[in-house]
């Protein structure tokens, strides 16, 4: 299992790109969670390049309150039979969080996997 928040497109990208890949190669996990993942469709998806570079299912979601367009993936060696995002509580702070929650249909059976990117 791996987890990292990759930083969406901000700083040296393409750089940053290589080492992720480089990382995802080395450690092999059966099971990623990335924050601050942006996706826009066709023209321009993290989650979606990651998974098709390893052959990873994913799922990707933000909060529904959320004008931004980055969230949360989950990659899967193995198939994403459903998933769901859940809206966290903003309380004080200046930015919508979220949780997402992905079925996996792993060799020994049903898994639940969860991630999230709180606020400092």
């Amino acid at each position: 299992m791996l987890t990292l928040n990759i930083w969406n497109r901000s700083g040296p990208w393409d750089e940053r790109l290589a080492l992720i890949r480089d990382g995802i190669a080395e450690l092999q996990p059966d099971l990623m969670g990335l924050q601050e993942v942006i996706t826009l469709g066709d023209e321009f998806d993290q989650a979606a390049m990651l998974a098709k570079d390893f052959g990873y299912h994913h799922v990707w979601g933000k909060s529904p309150d959320s004008f931004v367009p980055f969230g949360n993936a989950i990659l899967s060696r193995w198939p994403i039979v459903r998933s769901e995002i859940f809206a966290l509580p903003r309380l004080d702070a200046d930015e919508d969080r979220s949780l997402l929650h992905a079925e996996i249909a792993s060799p020994v059976g049903a898994l639940s996997f969860f991630n999230t990117h709180l606020a400092w």
